[in-house]
């Protein structure tokens, strides 16, 4: 099944690390050309950049700090959040005589996010990081070195980012119900408690016994063995009526290669029912997702995905990589024609068999009424679920470079889409479907 694949043309320009450039959103192409803001962070590790468009202050996730910056990018406050006494083998709260291999750790930043509800301003900083198996925090807007919610001691349901740096962590806020809830992507890691799903519904109160970033008695994605599938994310994105994952897992169905799947959930499923997910696929085997963005093409919503080509049978990059665009149209059309075949057609495509439920979850699809998709969109009770496709989204790419790529940020202007694209070493290139336009 194809996917847009438009003809990109490259250019590279320099990147200084350890230096924040923020050309904020939207541009006219004209602004491209004035000089750009540099504010440097003391040499910090830098994770996460937030933009509140509200009031346009931007906030930065580092390496055991954060900080706050006016819109044209005047340090305003900034807050420490670690080391922190800590081991990934223990625990929180930390007692040395209990754990006695704890030491200094350094606070990655996993997750950075604006508490806010529809039409009300935001309210709070959600602030997640490596240390203490991942629990987060609330810190106010105005002053992000005060801490508005923290626990001392917190349960196993209020771990929520994963306790390696290495291994990546999504969340996006919605809201069911009149109840604020962050859904949660995290990869798997070796150290630490197990039986944390993949994907996570967390409240960000308080609710009767269960304390505020608990997925207690809420849905999540129900995964037969973390490790065998080892999910690893790289996006959340909240478009339309839906919310989609952008992940690479272990295929155990035919090869056991590692390869990029994409899923989606209905905003307000709170028991993923409506759980289907499709394997994209890139020509010149580009498998493994390493940064992706939202994006329009040929005035049609689209996901523009850096991917690499993974070393043999595991899910380590190497130093090829491809843009890849795909058309959301196409997208949903590949995922509801899986939901389609599992819910009415036992997963039978007309020569092969097209979807089936995933992560060994001890159900099957079902011979359904045809009308059952428009009549349950987002499933039910009696709707087989996990549903995954057997046959890949495909695309080809738009360009390709010998360099891992590691961020995709989009924009379009006066019909013209750009696309930026860093990678690992620091380098900065500029894509563009109407000639190349060079930044000064």
């Amino acid at each position: 099944m194809p996917a847009a694949a438009p003809l990109l043309l490259p250019n590279a320009i320099c990147w200084w690390p350890l230096v924040l450039f923020l050309m904020l959103p939207p541009l006219p192409l004209f602004a491209l050309i004035t000089p750009p803001t540099f504010t440097s962070l003391y040499g910090s590790e830098l994770n996460h950049l937030l933009l509140d468009s509200s009031s346009g202050y931007v906030y930065v996730g580092a390496v055991n700090a954060l900080y706050h910056l006016s819109p044209d990018l005047q340090l305003i406050s900034w807050g420490k959040t670690g080391p922190t006494l800590d081991s990934p083998d223990c625990l929180p709260p930390i007692e040395p005589k209990d754990c006695s291999q704890a030491r200094q750790t350094d606070n990655t930043n996993q997750l950075l996010l604006l508490e806010k509800q529809e039409g009300i301003q935001a309210q709070s900083l959600i602030v997640c990081g490596t240390v203490l198996q991942g629990i987060c925090e609330k810190r106010s807007l105005a002053n992000v070195s005060q801490v508005l919610y923290h626990t001392a001691n917190p349960v196993d349901t209020q771990y929520v980012a994963a306790n390696d740096p290495r291994v990546s962590t999504v969340a996006v806020l919605t809201e069911h119900k009149g109840t604020r809830l962050m859904l949660v992507g995290r990869g798997f890691t070796s150290k630490g408690p197990g039986g944390i799903s993949p994907i996570t519904t967390r409240r960000l109160e308080q609710y009767r016994s269960s304390p505020a970033f608990s997925h207690e008695e809420l849905g999540k994605l129900v995964v037969g063995s973390y490790s065998e599938y080892n999910n690893q994310f790289v996006k959340v994105l909240h478009h339309g009526t839906h919310i989609y994952f952008l992940f690479s897992r272990r295929d155990t169905l035919k090869t056991r290669d590692y390869h990029t799947y994409i899923s989606r959930l209905c905003d307000g499923d709170p028991s993923f029912y409506s759980y289907v997910e499709v394997p994209l696929s890139c020509t010149g085997g580009y498998n493994l997702a390493q940064a992706a963005a939202m994006g329009t093409y040929l005035g049609k919503a689209s996901i523009f995905v850096a991917m690499a080509k993974g070393h043999v049978s595991t899910n380590t990059p190497t130093e090829r990589s491809a843009l890849c665009l795909y058309s959301m149209e196409e997208l949903d059309k590949a995922l509801e024609r899986a939901q389609f075949l599992c819910y009415t057609q036992e997963g039978k495509g007309v020569k092969e068999q097209e979807a089936y439920i995933a992560y060994e979850v001890p159900t099957k699809c079902l011979k359904l009424p045809p009308r059952s998709v428009t009549k349950y969109p987002c499933g039910g009770e009696h709707t087989p679920s996990p549903i995954a496709s057997a046959v890949p989204l495909q695309a080809t790419p738009a360009n390709t470079w010998a360099t891992q790529l590691s961020a995709v940020a989009v924009a379009t202007e006066a019909g013209n889409t750009i696309a930026l694209l860093g990678d690992k070493s620091g380098q900065l290139y500029k894509v563009q479907n109407s000639g190349v336009f060079l930044l000064q």
